[in-house]
């Protein structure tokens, strides 16, 4: 990760070196990290590849046994999180970014569009209780999934959650429970709205955004309205701040 920040009063070496007559010279990584609370290291033992007069050294695949949501800012890898909207929320106050253990970009507070509308296709539901089925269709189809039965989903037990991963294989579904309206407008500026339940089978989707104000749909009635992005984030938090959206890998 680069990042365009420099802190002007440390000066770091990332790569050292050591000789000595048994081990000939070796190489030392700094990560950098200040507090390596909950930070642990993987031991891997690379091969080497030769290749005419360079040589290039291969660490084994192991991300499957790793999991959490990191946190880099002002330099460096600055927190592991278990908990998404935590993760986004450090990065928030420190201008940093979220990436799993992938590397996937998960959030970044970065310079975004002054304001924004999505194109959405709007699905009307002639109930409160069906308009969770209405937004889900309306995402599964702008993020270009195909036609899905998310009445009869939803109606089998599966979760608003589980619905979209289903039906979007190729995207990375979030669970950003607990983040706050400022930090969804980042989905929104990347061209995914916001799924934001607001209930046993009713739900919002967040498809726009400007300097002070969040657009709104809402299926019942096929409503579009703007609210404060304060007083959004204060509406939802009623229903305690369940939101699922999702990046592009």
């Amino acid at each position: 990760l680069l990042l365009n920040y420099k802190d002007e009063d440390t000066a770091t070496e990332f790569v050292t070196t050591k000789t000595s007559d048994t081990r000939k010279r070796e190489y030392y990584l700094n990560l950098g990290i200040e507090d390596s609370a909950g930070i642990s290291v993987t031991v891997q033992i690379p091969t080497i590849m030769k290749q005419g007069d360079s040589r290039q050294i291969a660490l084994p695949d192991s991300q499957s046994g790793k999991t959490g949501y990191y946190v880099y800012a002002k330099g460096g890898l600055m927190a592991r999180e278990g908990n998404l909207s935590s993760a986004i929320t450090t990065a928030y106050d420190n201008m940093g970014v979220v990436v799993d253990a992938s590397q996937n970009y998960l959030w970044t507070r970065d310079t975004r569009d002054v304001y924004k509308t999505l194109g959405v296709g709007l699905e009307e539901a002639d109930s409160n209780e069906e308009s969770l089925a209405a937004a889900l269709r309306m995402i599964i189809q702008y993020e270009g999934g195909g036609q899905v039965d998310t009445a009869g989903d939803l109606a089998s037990q599966k979760s608003a959650y589980q619905i979209l991963r289903e039906a979007l294989p190729e995207q990375i579904i979030l669970d950003l429970q607990g983040c706050t309206v400022p930090h969804l407008l980042y989905y929104i500026n990347e061209n995914h709205p916001v799924l934001a339940l607001t209930g046993d089978g009713s739900a919002r989707v967040i498809l726009g955004y400007d300097s002070s104000n969040v657009t709104i749909y809402d299926p019942f009635g096929n409503q579009t309205y703007t609210m404060s992005q304060d007083e959004a984030t204060q509406s939802f938090a009623a229903f305690g701040s369940r939101f699922i959206s999702c990046v592009t890998p």
